[in-house]
């Protein structure tokens, strides 16, 4: 129910109302399935989300990357949750303009992605379409055009199979 209820205020756009909620879910998540757990992993992603939307890049870094370790230890370095590990870190590099970083983190889960779920899943798409931006803030200009160009080919193959690529899909958060 914790955790419902800080969904709800953060589709509310009060994200500072959300923390103390997030707080609890991860406390009893914690006491009750330990600091190690994978579930615990969504908990630390979950406030991490939740202190990116207020700028709090630190503290939501921090978080990324204990969910990260957790995630690679016990469910695998292939797993599609580490690559959305990955690519909330990279948007918080980008969110600091850390592009360097930012493109390494996205590359590592671009890769784990498409090994994963597809080069045609729509999670894979919406990260491509992050990597893109990045590549043009490092002043890579051919290489976001091709990549963009993937981007618009993948969309419109998931048009036609009705397949929605929107920010449910998008797992890498975008920075204000």
């Amino acid at each position: 129910m914790v955790s419902k209820s800080s969904g709800w205020a953060q589709t509310q756009r009060k994200p500072s109302n959300s923390e103390p909620l997030y707080r609890r879910a991860l406390d009893i998540r914690q006491a009750a399935l330990g600091a190690d757990h994978p579930d615990t992993s969504s908990s630390l992603d979950s406030l991490g989300r939740n202190y990116f939307d207020q700028n709090k890049y630190r503290d939501a870094e921090a978080l990324f990357r204990r969910a990260l370790t957790i995630r690679e230890k016990s469910l695998g370095a292939g797993h599609p949750d580490v690559a959305r590990s990955l690519t909330n870190l990279a948007a918080v590099c980008y969110g600091q303009k850390r592009y360097v970083e930012a493109e390494s983190h996205y590359r590592r889960g671009l890769a784990i992605l498409e090994e994963s779920l597809g080069r045609t899943h729509p999670e894979f798409a919406a990260s491509l379409e992050n990597y893109a931006e990045i590549l043009r803030k490092l002043k890579r200009k051919e290489e976001a055009i091709e990549v963009e160009g993937r981007v618009s080919d993948l969309k419109r193959g998931l048009r036609r199979s009705r397949i929605f690529i929107g920010p449910d899909v998008n797992n890498g958060l975008r920075a204000p």
